[in-house]
């Protein structure tokens, strides 16, 4: 990346038939993760918890820099690792909403070089539509 490339934003999100506790939970729990968002992951579901992800022996790590239970979880990216999985130095944030239906989750990956946006896009909404799939597998529990 040059001293001149802008750096944007990506935005997607998902709409689930599930309460924001179980949306959560596909954000944090690493047996949610590896169905949607990683081969493997590692997290420390608290404020300055790290954050793991491998993908195709490709592993990327981060830190959770806020977390809100069932509403929001902020990760940055280390800026300093050699990975194809995510945009070291880059955060991404999931917030998570309430909806009559269920909840929805809203992803928001900042500081993204121009040229990767529209790629970084198109995985992030594959990814999770995947979510959706991964969650909507699970056994519906009385109260949810």
């Amino acid at each position: 990346m040059t001293y001149n490339e802008y750096l944007l934003e990506v935005r997607a999100g998902v709409e689930l038939d599930r309460p924001p506790r179980i949306a959560f939970d596909a954000v944090v729990a690493p047996y949610l993760l590896s169905q949607w968002f990683a081969d493997r992951a590692k997290v420390a579901a608290r404020r300055g918890g790290a954050y793991e992800i491998t993908r195709h022996d490709e592993t990327a790590s981060g830190r959770i820099l806020d977390l809100v239970p069932n509403r929001r979880v902020l990760i940055s990216w280390d800026p300093v690792q050699a990975s194809h999985v995510v945009v070291p130095g880059s955060e991404l944030e999931f917030f998570v909403e309430p909806t009559p239906t269920g909840s929805r989750i809203h992803a928001v990956w900042w500081k993204i070089p121009t040229a990767e946006t529209e790629a970084l896009t198109a995985d992030l909404t594959q990814r999770l539509e995947r979510l959706r799939e991964a969650v909507h597998r699970l056994p519906v529990l009385p109260g949810d």
